[in-house]
């Protein structure tokens, strides 16, 4: 079932008798398969060719049939600088510790969706008109969640009181239950979601991260879940020393072609770990040997993240330096990416006296790269969400305020694929 404005399928059915043109609609409802095929495949996306099938049984059926949807697929990937990609950001209130989990479930509230341009969401184009829906995001879904990761077009969300694990796409609106993993002598530290994008199979994997309560053992366990067996299975793995994930710590965690990246967590975040399912040892990646630049400078602070742009891993640093220079406040933007080893690819410093009319007490979140572009960071400074293109001089922009009072926040780019993914029935 796909995502489909009522009123706008009773616009499209009903029309103006006064415009209505009954030869150019005989013309079309009498167009054969071959001429359908050319006219639907030039729709901009998959939402303009879904409300095109609400029209009528024939535009349905043609437009939902599996063959249909492979050419508009291949036609939009051919032709992908005519058709960019939409991308949404969700912004969550984050949790201060998992063990809360199951008193603090008025804190695991939505609180704004940013939908950019080509947006599968209906709205007039600009940000603050994509957020207003964001009460009704997730609504199909049959308790209150927690989103814990992304891939593509689906969210792994679960139940803050009921533990329950759900994969859903809101676009269609479809969720699927997963069976109880049935670990709870164990603490859940990381969430990730992979999808099979290269065989274009609308099959997907769930992973949790699991941390015992011992700090001296090395290892730890890994459980997969795969929407082809429909089982879970828990394999374990070796950590990497000094061991620095203790039962209570929460990673946030990245995939970048088939392989998970986390951070140490707080008190030790100076290396990134790997893992990769086909080998069994984590790996650890030092930080880069520029990384420290900031720390004989008085009075600034930093924040660090990474993330996943066009599956390659960014590390990505913001340092805040006040009152450096007269009547300003600076931020420095700098960008590695992996390869064999950190490459410095942005470093970038915005000076502006408009930073000093936000209160200076306001938390500096981490940053977060655009899932496409990597000369675009978003970073929410308090409750300004910035969108800065580090390749341009003063190209930041405001795009979103927060309305809730301030508070930590996890945010969630995601890019929409051609075609809705579809979940398991």
């Amino acid at each position: 079932m796909f995502y489909c404005s009522k009123i706008q399928k009773r616009e499209v059915s009903q029309g103006d008798d006064a415009n209505h043109d009954p030869a150019a609609s005989n013309v079309l409802e009498e167009a054969n398969e071959d001429i359908l095929l050319e006219i639907f495949l030039r729709l901009p996306n998959c939402r303009s060719a879904i409300l095109c099938g609400a029209v009528c049984r024939r535009w349905h059926s043609f437009i939902s049939h599996p063959h249909f949807i492979q050419r508009f697929i291949s036609h939009h990937q051919e032709h992908r600088h005519r058709f960019p990609q939409p991308y949404t950001i969700v912004i969550h209130k984050a949790q201060n510790t998992l063990m809360l989990e199951r008193h603090l479930c008025s804190y695991f509230q939505l609180i704004s969706k940013i939908c950019y341009e080509e947006s599968m969401f209906p709205h007039n184009g600009k940000a603050d008109a994509a957020c207003s829906s964001v009460s009704s995001y997730l609504d199909f879904l049959p308790s209150q969640v927690f989103i814990r990761a992304l891939c593509n077009d689906l969210l792994l969300v679960s139940s803050p009181t009921s533990g329950v694990y759900y994969i859903c796409n809101p676009i269609t609106k479809q969720y699927y239950q997963l069976p109880n993993p049935h670990l709870s002598e164990f603490f859940i530290a990381g969430h990730a979601l992979l999808c099979d994008n290269k065989k274009r199979l609308n099959h997907f994997k769930v992973v949790l991260f699991h941390v015992d309560q011992y700090p001296d053992h090395d290892l730890g366990c890994i459980s997969i879940f795969s929407s082809k067996s429909g089982k879970w299975e828990t394999i374990s793995v070796s950590y990497p020393p000094p061991k620095q994930l203790y039962c209570g710590c929460v990673i946030d965690v990245v995939t970048c072609s088939g392989i998970f990246y986390w951070l140490e967590w707080i008190h030790s975040v100076d290396r990134v770990i790997s893992k990769d399912m086909k080998e069994s040892p984590c790996v650890v990646i030092d930080f880069p040997q520029d990384f420290w630049w900031y720390e004989a400078l008085p009075g600034g602070s930093v924040t660090q993240r990474i993330g996943a742009v066009g599956g390659e891993l960014r590390l990505l640093q913001v340092v805040l330096m006040p009152y450096i220079e007269k009547a300003e406040v600076v931020l420095n933007f700098k960008v590695w990416k992996l390869n064999s080893s950190w490459v410095l690819v942005h470093d970038k410093r915005y000076r502006d006296e408009r930073f000093l009319r936000w209160p200076n007490n306001q938390t500096l979140y981490a940053p977060f790269p655009h899932s496409t572009n990597g000369n675009v960071v978003f970073m929410v400074w308090g409750k300004t969400v910035l969108k800065c293109n580090l390749m341009m001089n003063d190209a930041y922009e405001v795009v979103h305020e927060i309305q809730e009072p301030e508070t930590r926040t996890v945010c969630f780019p995601f890019v929409h694929p051609i075609w809705p993914t579809q979940l398991p029935s």
